[in-house]
């Protein structure tokens, strides 16, 4: 049985751009929640959101870069 491969839609760089703007401010939310967060495990946890959140913009920045 042959595999069959979906195709790589074609790229929206205003979607892209969206989502990047998404994940940046989803990565300042965290870390202001970070900052008032008392309890210092959450507050900690929040914090590692909040850099994830950046990672993801990074990737995405990259995606716009190349286009």
């Amino acid at each position: 049985m042959a595999e069959q491969i979906a195709e790589r839609p074609e790229p929206k760089p205003e979607l892209l751009l969206a989502n990047w703007q998404d994940e940046l401010d989803s990565a300042d939310l965290y870390r202001y929640l970070a900052s008032r967060e008392a309890d210092p495990r959450r507050a900690a946890l929040l914090a590692e959101i909040a850099g994830a959140e950046l990672r993801h913009a990074e990737v995405i920045g990259r995606g716009l870069r190349d286009q």
